[in-house]
């Protein structure tokens, strides 16, 4: 995310229009609560795999297509891009569902990045990460979101398995990989666990890219402790938002004292 950033910031013509664009933390928050409302609203009335699967799919392809775009000519991208979705259409396997994932979430991340700043983006993380506590340990509607698309087809997440050969493993079923047994082969971890502290990281670029690097070091650090925790108790749903914003936050404030 940080290289494809830098590498788009080389461009003059680019830079020129994201000097333009602003988006204050106040719209993406709004953004972010009528996004979950809608989702939600859309599984109580629309039971069908389909409508799910065409929007979702067409979005991770303009996702996956655009990150490689900004490293490869458009016939490399092209080309690249339908083989991606092709093979993971005849074979739905883990590795190739995380690749879709990853290269959706830089395109956005980078989007959002490169026009917000830092100071805006810390507001964000921390409304967010209440919120993300709300609906994950008291409404727990982002549980029943998170399922619900995952029962139409559409894992809206990372899947981490436990063993790394399992990666190239079939897409488990939601209802398999989170029954509730004491020991589970996979994880889940939401796209906007990784997609915050990224945008955060992306938006001081520009100042310093090291401070960047810590940025992105401390939220590794959050995802270490979240780790730590599930190893220590009963796997149940954690809102990972809060420790990787709160390592984020602390990286930067080391990256201001330090430069």
């Amino acid at each position: 995310g940080l290289f494809s950033a830098w590498k788009i910031l080389q461009m003059p013509v680019i830079q020129e229009q994201i000097s333009k664009q602003k988006i204050s933390w106040f719209d993406l928050v709004i953004s972010v609560l009528i996004g979950t409302c809608l989702i939600l609203l859309i599984l109580r009335f629309v039971k069908h795999r389909a409508p799910y699967k065409i929007f979702f799919g067409f979005l991770f392809f303009l996702g996956v297509f655009y990150t490689l775009s900004i490293w490869l000519p458009f016939i490399f991208v092209l080309i690249l891009t339908v083989i991606i979705f092709w093979v993971h259409q005849r074979q739905p396997k883990i590795i190739t569902h995380n690749l879709i994932i990853i290269l959706t979430i830089i395109w956005a991340s980078v989007l959002l990045g490169l026009v917000i700043s830092p100071w805006q983006m810390i507001i964000i993380l921390l409304i967010l990460s209440v919120y993300d506590m709300i609906a994950v340990w008291k409404t727990k509607h982002m549980i029943a979101m998170f399922k619900g698309l995952a029962e139409r087809g559409v894992v809206f997440a990372l899947i981490i398995p436990v063993k790394i050969k399992n990666l190239f493993q079939p897409i488990p079923s939601f209802a398999k990989a989170t029954k509730g047994e004491p020991e589970r082969d996979f994880l889940f971890m939401g796209t906007g666990d990784m997609a915050l502290p990224m945008v955060f990281a992306i938006s001081v670029l520009r100042q310093n890219i090291w401070a960047s690097v810590l940025i992105v070091s401390g939220a590794l650090l959050g995802i270490l402790f979240i780790n730590y925790v599930m190893m220590r108790q009963e796997r149940k749903p954690l809102p990972a938002l809060p420790p990787l914003a709160l390592g984020a936050i602390l990286g930067w404030l080391m990256a201001r004292i330090i430069f």
